[in-house]
């Protein structure tokens, strides 16, 4: 499903979908697909926020937990799996599309960054698909309906 939403060309759809433009979907993968390895941290979120003043990028890699100019230095392929995360969360923020997809993000995260997550995601405006097997992660996000896939087919499975 969410390959056909990012309009992967190795899925077949059928039917009719209304999707957002794919500049208005943020996609969070498992893998940061989203970071270029050789680029430091800062230069990651400068490529985002091209018109943006030397403070501004700071101010916005703060929110994200990034604040030393050792961190901002770091090349984003020397990052652990928690500070990928956030990193890859800065980037989708600094151009806050309509709808946000996470697959699996709590994933390689300690407590603190897992947290931030959290903090960040409630205060997002736009829709969220999030994929994941943590149920208290999506309790705390407020997450009001499930899916299922089960035997190829998406099912509600709950809603609040």
């Amino acid at each position: 499903m969410i390959k056909a939403l990012l309009s992967d060309v190795s899925v077949t759809i059928t039917g009719q979908w209304q999707t957002p433009k794919q500049h208005h979907i943020g996609y969070l993968d498992q893998q940061y697909t989203n970071l270029n390895p050789a680029y430091s941290v800062f230069e990651t979120i400068k490529e985002c926020m091209p018109q943006s003043s030397m403070n501004e990028i700071r101010t916005h890699l703060n929110r994200f937990l990034f604040r030393s100019n050792e961190e901002v230095a770091t090349l984003t392929g020397q990052l652990s799996g928690g500070e990928k995360a956030r990193l890859s969360l800065a980037v989708i923020g600094a151009r806050t599309p309509r709808l946000l997809i996470l697959d699996e993000v709590t994933n390689n995260v300690d407590r603190e960054t897992r947290q931030h997550i959290v903090e960040v995601l409630r205060e997002y405006p736009g829709a969220l698909i999030v994929i994941s097997h943590d149920h208290d992660f999506l309790t705390e996000i407020g997450i009001t309906t499930w899916y299922e896939i089960s035997r190829g087919c998406l099912q509600l499975a709950h809603t609040y």
